[in-house]
C-alpha cells in the first residue's frame, strides 16, 4: 500500500512493528559482518588490486560490499524514500570525515551523526509538523556544514 510520494520521500508512519524487527536484526547481522571483514571492505574501497596483493579475496568482499549496501538503502527507503537515502548515506559519513583521524574514527563518527540526525529530524517533523525524510536530510545537512564551518574549510577558501 501506499503512493508514489510514500515511495520517493518515506513515511515514518508506515513502518510496523515487524519492519521493526526486521530492521534491527539487519543491522545487527551487518555490524557483524562489517566488523568480522572491516579491514578486507576497507582495503577494497581504497583500492582493489591492493587488496588483492595484501590477500583479501576481492570478489567475496565486493559482494558483502554491495550486499550491505542494499540492505541499508532497502531498509532506509521506507523511512527517508527513495530519493534520499543517497543522501543519508553520504552526509553522515562527510561530515564525520572532517574530524576523523582515521577510518574506524570516521564510521564511528558517521554512525554518531546518523543517529543524531534521524532523531534529530523525527523531532522536527513533529515540532513543525513536516514529512520525516526531508527533515531527517535537513537535520544531517546542517550537521555536514557545521563540520564545514567548525573546521574552517568554509573559511579557508
Amino acid at each position: 500500500a501506499g503512493g508514489i510520494n510514500q515511495f520517493l520521500f518515506g513515511d515514518i508512519l508506515a513502518v510496523t512493528q515487524q519492519h521493526l524487527v526486521i530492521m534491527a536484526a539487519t543491522t545487527l547481522i551487518g555490524l557483524g559482518l562489517v566488523y568480522r571483514f572491516w579491514r578486507g571492505l576497507l582495503s577494497l574501497t581504497l583500492n582493489q588490486e591492493l587488496a588483492a596483493a595484501d590477500g583479501y579475496d576481492v570478489r567475496v568482499n565486493r559482494l558483502l560490499l554491495m550486499v550491505l549496501t542494499g540492505a541499508v538503502v532497502g531498509l532506509g527507503i521506507k523511512i527517508v524514500g527513495a530519493l534520499l537515502i543517497s543522501a543519508l548515506l553520504i552526509i553522515p559519513a562527510a561530515a564525520a570525515r572532517r574530524f576523523a583521524t582515521g577510518p574506524e574514527h570516521m564510521a564511528i563518527g558517521a554512525i554518531i551523526v546518523g543517529i543524531v540526525a534521524v532523531t534529530g529530524g523525527l523531532a522536527l517533523s513533529l515540532l513543525i509538523n513536516a514529512p520525516a525524510g526531508p527533515a531527517i536530510i535537513s537535520v544531517a545537512t546542517a550537521f555536514f556544514l557545521a563540520s564545514l564551518i567548525g573546521n574552517n574549510k568554509i573559511i579557508q577558501r
